[in-house]
């Protein structure tokens, strides 16, 4: 009878395991999946960031370097080539 109670028992207990095993392994395959998803965002952030400070340089040299700003005197010291270059182009078309 103790015998037979005692194998009842344990069998309970070993599905009781097997059954908290197949859990962790379907939790740590979740995990795994989070994690990949997570490094696949993460790496489009640090792509849109790069993406933006790129646009931003782009953005304030083109500022540095438009027309207006050059013939304000909001240009470098560099920028002179860039000058005389615009104001080349620009005085091709008039007839003084």
């Amino acid at each position: 009878m103790f015998e037979q109670q005692r194998d009842v028992y344990t069998k309970q207990k070993q599905e009781q395991i097997e059954q908290m095993k197949e859990m962790i392994k379907s939790q740590n395959e979740e995990i795994k999946d989070i994690h990949e998803y997570s490094k696949k965002i993460q790496t489009q952030l640090q792509q849109k960031e790069t993406l933006l400070k790129v646009e931003k340089v782009i953005a304030e040299k083109e500022e540095k370097s438009s027309p207006v700003q050059l013939l304000k005197g909001k240009y470098n010291a560099n920028d002179h080539k860039t000058l005389r270059l615009w104001w080349s182009h620009s005085t091709k078309d008039v007839n003084i």
